[in-house]
């Protein structure tokens, strides 16, 4: 057989080759047992027709270009679908998504007016401590990284150069000098992973791997690990929400946890909470009380836990459903924001911004 177009059989695996050559490049490797099953001439048929389909397709790919010249595209919606936000420090105004843009609208409701717009997808923005800075996800280089901008949108630079990667929910440290996110990495062995970046250097780090088992084999699968950062006020702490997918042929479904990183001594533990699956915590400023997420009868409900008294109550019941059984791109639930002195709770829900109140529970709506 002559060397050009080749293939190479061993008893792990086929590879095909263009070149003739040892420099050929290697486009794609198959199961051994796939071709065991084919006869010769059907082999060859086969390997012939891919390579002639990707030499094809592949001047085309690399020629491909970006379009010449933006296209305006106008719409007018008072919704919107897994709405990410978050509140100013002085509760002036919010900060939320809105298909791949970020756009801020007073709390008290109006016109929302967009700050970061563009071919990227931009997405959980979240003001810093000092309310001066924004820090989001762009997609703006090719791949997920974490950006900071002013609070106005502009000024933005990004901030960490991972490749290949999604990145959710970027969180600050209380000191303002850190950002916390998840980061999934991998195609089928994907795993979720909580990084730091260090905002004055930009050095990224991970602190907390991914502790519970492969990938499942499901594209309705999130990937297993550690998902939305909830820093404490203190610094010393690390909230987050530990994810298992559910296993393949299973009829138990995916499950989570929420867990605290001790990061001076890297020991976890696990808050115990009410309901199933509890998940996305959020610290109020001054670390006395734990919003979280879980599951009672198939209803989703937000829950208050006074972390001094033990004391715990639903606040917002019926949310959307959780993307435990996806693939928790954007993490399982949407951003939700406390303010500062603990007594307003923004959030979406059912498409509108929600503005509630936790002494009396009122809810009002901020149209936008």
């Amino acid at each position: 057989m002559s060397r050009r177009g080749a293939t190479r059989i061993h008893p792990r695996e086929t590879t095909l080759t263009l070149g003739g050559s040892r420099e050929g490049v290697a486009l794609r490797t198959f199961p051994s047992r796939l071709f065991a099953t084919l006869t010769r001439p059907v082999m060859r048929f086969v390997l012939r027709a891919c390579t002639a389909a990707i030499t094809a397709t592949l001047p085309l790919l690399l020629s491909a270009q970006p379009p010449a010249a933006a296209r305006r595209v106008a719409f007018t919606t008072t919704e919107g679908t897994w709405v990410s936000l978050d509140l100013s420090p002085d509760t002036a105004r919010v900060v939320m998504e809105l298909l791949g843009d970020l756009y801020t609208v007073p709390l008290g409701g109006g016109n929302a007016t967009r700050i970061r717009g563009g071919t990227a997808f931009e997405s959980q923005p979240r003001f810093s401590p000092n309310g001066q800075s924004l820090v989001f996800t762009s997609d703006s280089s090719g791949s997920d990284n974490v950006w900071i901008a002013r609070a106005d949108g502009s000024a933005a630079r990004q901030r960490t150069t991972v490749r290949r990667a999604a990145m959710q929910s970027p969180a600050w440290s209380a000191d303002g000098a850190a950002v916390f996110v998840t980061v999934v990495e991998g195609s089928f062995q994907r795993a979720a992973e909580i990084w730091r970046m260090d905002v004055a250097t930009g050095a990224f780090a991970r602190v907390i791997a991914n502790g519970n088992g492969p990938a499942e084999p499901l594209i309705s699968s999130p990937a297993p690990g550690a998902y939305g950062a909830a820093p404490s006020p203190d610094g010393r702490m690390l909230y987050y929400t530990s994810v298992t997918p559910r296993k393949y042929g299973s009829r138990n479904g995916a499950a989570s946890v929420i867990m605290r990183r001790d990061l001076v001594t890297g020991a976890d533990e696990r808050v115990l909470l009410e309901g199933e699956n509890p998940m996305k915590p959020l610290l109020s400023r001054d670390g006395s009380l734990l919003l979280y997420a879980s599951s009672l009868d198939g209803v989703t409900a937000l829950r208050a836990r006074d972390l001094r008294s033990g004391a715990d109550r639903v606040v917002v019941s019926g949310l959307q459903r959780p993307q435990l059984e996806a693939r928790a791109d954007r993490d399982v639930l949407p951003n939700y924001a406390l303010s500062g002195d603990g007594a307003t709770l923004v959030l979406e829900q059912q498409g509108h911004i929600q503005r509630v109140s936790l002494r009396d529970g009122v809810a009002r709506t901020v149209p936008f």
